[in-house]
């Protein structure tokens, strides 16, 4: 079996700080989620990356090209929506997930949200198992058909523009 890589983006907290105790058992309860019969899956964070070099541009290229992504909005941390942003801009599957009564930034409202509550945890792992898998197996149907590039799509929209012009 292949080892699957799913990045998590979510805020990490100074040492001891409560933000960091969220963190590490949103790990704890990924690491598990990720061991769902049939997909290996690998934690991918910033705290636990050893490469040399400028964190940012590891934290991007990781979000380019690992298989899955979960993302915790919850307190609309600014890291984290840059991260979202990055990978919902590669189309692969990423998992939003949210604190329940926390506020939603207007332009994540028309996501698809997973809410937990924090002592909900387990409820939450069980759920990313599920969403894992089908979003997975979503990917793999699509990857079956051609999909445009953002390239495809700048070019599209400039003959548009052209014809526009023209008419």
């Amino acid at each position: 079996m292949s080892n699957r890589i799913c990045f998590l983006s979510a805020p990490i907290g100074e040492d001891n700080s409560p933000e960091r105790g969220h963190y590490l058992v949103l790990c704890e309860i990924l690491r598990t989620a990720c061991e769902t019969k049939g997909i290996e899956l690998t934690l991918v964070d910033p705290l636990h990356m050893t490469m040399n070099g400028e964190i940012m541009a590891q934290v991007v290229e990781q979000l380019r090209t690992v298989e899955y992504c979960i993302a915790d909005i919850s307190g609309g941390n600014p890291n984290v929506m840059i991260e979202l942003g990055a990978r919902l801009m590669t189309g692969k599957p990423c998992t939003i997930i949210c604190e329940e009564g926390a506020e939603i930034p207007f332009n994540l409202k028309t996501q698809r949200i997973l809410f937990y509550k924090p002592a909900g945890m387990i409820q939450l792992q069980t759920k990313l198992k599920q969403l894992m898998r089908e979003n997975l197996r979503e990917e793999k149907a699509r990857a079956l058909v051609p999909q445009p590039t953002i390239t495809d799509v700048i070019e599209t929209l400039q003959k548009l523009a052209a014809q526009s012009r023209a008419a």
